[in-house]
């Protein structure tokens, strides 16, 4: 079971995402995680694409049940 949940900011789909996998007791990912690098202010620097993406798949292999929200458009070709 592979679920993924996305909207548009502030629809929800973290909160609903969070509670899903808590409920399922399967692993949960935040696209924002993996999109966003640490800085200062949160949500200024942009991971480089090959780190974000090659974590992402690493994480998600861990378990072939998890629920991730965020929207992963435009990440790839």
């Amino acid at each position: 079971m592979k679920i993924h949940l996305f909207g548009a900011a502030g629809a929800g789909a973290t909160t609903l995402s969070t509670a899903l996998g808590a409920a399922l007791g399967v692993l949960y990912f935040d696209s924002d995680d993996y999109f966003w690098g640490p800085s200062e202010v949160p949500f200024t620097v942009r991971c480089p694409a090959a780190e974000r993406n090659a974590l992402l798949a690493r994480d998600l292999a861990r378990s072939p049940r998890w629920v991730l929200s965020g929207s992963l458009v435009g990440w790839c070709p």
